[in-house]
């Protein structure tokens, strides 16, 4: 299931059109641990710091990130505009669609390693590989019989474990499969004008805040 950034689920005739102006890689440069961040690739890898180069001197947008597996490097490269011939990544690799890019549903590789190299960096981008299970929402429509839905809802969802802290709401999954589960169930239980994958964001108006401010906010307040 595909999505676009205001819920609606894409048909493959319409995800053709949408990654006809970019091209995006997934990268495997067979380290020996899971990294967490897309410098951690770079810094241990000069072939692949020297790709990175390359690609954001082309004058396009270069988006990055590290798989969800921890094994793999994906790029993302938005021409807008006639796409052009540009040179192979330095090792394996495949060529996926940019929509997989954004949206975690990548190819995992099998038996990555145990080890997971430790980082410095920190980032609150909901893409950073340490957040990518953790979302956080500022909640505008607290009506009681919609956070009741909301609640009934999420006891039915392996996997999901919530913090309701007024006007906070932390989701975190245990895994990409319990995330994908997640909003796939949304949108086999719900219907709103054929958005339903993002039912509950419109009806609890909630908008995206970072875990630095959930956790500002949360360490000074009770549970509601």
């Amino acid at each position: 299931m595909y999505v676009t950034l205001n819920g609606q689920v894409l048909s493959d005739e319409q995800i053709e059109p949408y990654n006809a102006d970019k091209t995006a890689y997934q990268i495997f440069p067979q380290l020996l641990w899971r990294v967490q961040t897309v410098n951690d690739f770079l810094n241990v890898d000069q072939d692949l710091k020297a790709y990175d180069d390359m690609l954001n001197g082309l004058g396009c947008e270069i988006r990055s990130r590290v798989s969800k597996d921890g094994v793999s490097l994906l790029y993302c490269i938005c021409f807008y505009g006639k796409k052009f011939a540009i040179p192979a990544p330095p090792h394996p690799y495949k060529e996926i669609k940019a929509i997989d890019f954004k949206f975690f549903k990548e190819e995992d590789v099998s038996n990555p390693p145990e080890e997971i190299l430790e980082t410095d960096e920190e980032s609150d981008d909901e893409n950073f590989w340490r957040n990518r299970l953790i979302r956080c929402k500022y909640v505008n429509n607290w009506m009681d019989d919609t956070i009741e839905e909301f609640k009934t809802f999420c006891d039915h969802v392996e996997g999901l474990e919530v913090e309701i802290r007024k006007p906070y709401i932390k989701a975190s999954f245990t895994s990409q499969d319990a995330k994908d589960h997640t909003f796939e169930k949304m949108a086999d239980d719900f219907e709103w004008d054929g958005d339903n994958v993002n039912y509950f964001r419109r009806a609890l108006q909630w908008n995206n805040v970072s875990i630095k401010e959930y956790e500002a906010y949360t360490g000074l307040r009770s549970g509601l």
